[in-house]
């Protein structure tokens, strides 16, 4: 599968890549969270190490494997795009000219949330 929905000039490519990977720090940081919270769970001794484990293993197969599925499989502008529509990134923080190629695919998530 193609990295982007189309051609685009190789700096807004370079702009898309780093901030699809700010979306992927943001989500993967999100799901750690929870991950977390079971080591601190451990360190109380409300739960054993072999239901850590449990837990660790649930994780990697469950939610971080969800993610590298995510972000190697959907193309890196639709992600940028869904990540600005569902604001896990501040779209201030995006640069102008980048949300003018992001234009038509922001709008089609635009569209699916007032769709839901």
């Amino acid at each position: 599968m193609s990295q982007f929905t189309r051609d685009y000039p190789k700096g807004i490519k370079k702009l898309i890549e780093q901030y699809a990977a700010m979306a992927y720090e943001v989500e993967l940081s999100r799901e750690l969270q929870s991950l977390s919270s079971h080591f601190d769970e451990w360190k109380q001794g409300k739960i054993t190490s072999t239901e850590l484990e449990a837990l660790i293993h649930k994780f990697h197969s469950g939610a971080a494997r969800d993610l590298f599925n995510k972000y190697n499989n959907v193309p890196l502008d639709m992600l940028l795009a869904h990540a600005i529509v569902t604001e896990m990134i501040d779209k201030d923080e995006i640069p102008d000219k980048l949300l003018q190629h992001l234009s038509n695919a922001i709008q089609f998530y635009e569209s699916q949330m007032v769709d839901t």
